[in-house]
């Protein structure tokens, strides 16, 4: 509710703000990313509400102010995300501390919970503080403005921005990372880079395990996949045991899950797994491209060598698999 009351004063700002937001699209073209809560919101709007004084404050800004509108529930929907996921993510922790459950027994969207927070921890419990803090509309409305894909998590971008995002980090991941990783690897002389997935098997590839690399080649790991670097080699093994496990769940029905995904969905698989994709890319190549890498997945997967999965995706660099 501060959230909303924030929004009462956004009035005042029309003058400044009008000037900057042309590009904010419209409300009914913004979309709810979040792995816990965008399926209840889509429910929850099918119910008729009564028209209070809330509603008619609502429909007033929305009919005098769209473009101003549209930054509110934009900043209102992906605090309520942002807060939502962060909620699971705690729940699930604690059930593995506490009920030591185990992570193989979570479900596709709890797996996804887990990779994508922890992903963007910081970030996400930065702006789930500066939520409930009074006037955060400003600072959060500028943020969403001028420097979105910097500033604040997937919760807040548009649909129109985020396929766009998501390729820009990771080619900016990879132009970083790509050298210095790939130097660990050993690759057979028959075969030259990029592979297919299809190619990629231990028999030709070295890779070393977690507990071998230097601490330079597993700084490069961690910020690749986003991973915290504290407690490093133990992180990295986690989140790619979390992969393996949501491969699998994916793998159950590969092609009924995959074909229903919309855009951002299919976006977003590749990224958690950080394979390489361009903003160019149609639909179909990004589907083809996911269901190419979970036919092959489950062999990347090796106990003992976690690490053999994590660096697949520096082999397979602009493939045409």
């Amino acid at each position: 509710m501060i959230i909303l009351r924030n929004g009462l004063s956004v009035r005042h700002t029309v003058n400044f703000l009008m000037s900057q937001c042309q590009k904010i699209p419209s409300s009914s073209n913004l979309v709810l990313l979040s792995t816990s809560a965008h399926h209840n919101m889509s429910l929850k709007g099918n119910v008729k509400k009564p028209d209070g004084a809330l509603n008619k404050y609502k429909n007033f800004f929305e009919i005098n102010f769209p473009t101003l509108y549209a930054i509110q529930r934009q900043i209102f929907d992906g605090c309520k995300c942002c807060i939502s996921d962060l909620k699971m993510y705690y729940a699930l922790r604690k059930s593995q501390k506490i009920d030591k459950k185990n992570i193989e027994d979570f479900n596709r969207k709890e797996l996804e919970c887990l990779i994508k927070t922890s992903s963007n921890l910081s970030k996400i419990l930065i702006v789930s503080v500066i939520a409930v803090l009074p006037f955060t509309i400003y600072p959060l409305a500028l943020a969403i403005i001028f420097l979105p894909r910097l500033t604040v998590t997937h919760h807040f971008w548009s649909k129109k921005n985020y396929k766009n995002f998501l390729s820009t980090n990771l080619a900016l991941k990879l132009n970083f990372h790509y050298h210095p990783l790939l130097s660990a690897i050993e690759i057979n002389q028959s075969f030259s880079l990029p592979l297919n997935f299809r190619d990629i098997k231990k028999d030709f590839i070295s890779i070393p395990k977690l507990e071998e690399i230097d601490i330079i080649q597993m700084c490069h790991l961690l910020r690749f996949h986003q991973v915290s670097l504290f407690n490093g080699a133990k992180n990295l093994k986690e989140r790619s045991f979390l992969i393996y496990c949501l491969d699998k769940k994916l793998r159950e029905k590969l092609d009924f899950n995959i074909d229903n995904m919309s855009e951002e969905e299919v976006v977003m698989q590749l990224y958690m797994r950080k394979i390489y994709f361009k903003n160019t890319d149609d639909i179909k190549v990004l589907k083809k491209k996911l269901k190419d890498w979970l036919k092959y997945s489950e062999k990347f997967y090796i106990k003992g060598n976690e690490s053999f999965l994590l660096y697949v995706p520096i082999l397979e660099k602009g493939s045409n698999c």
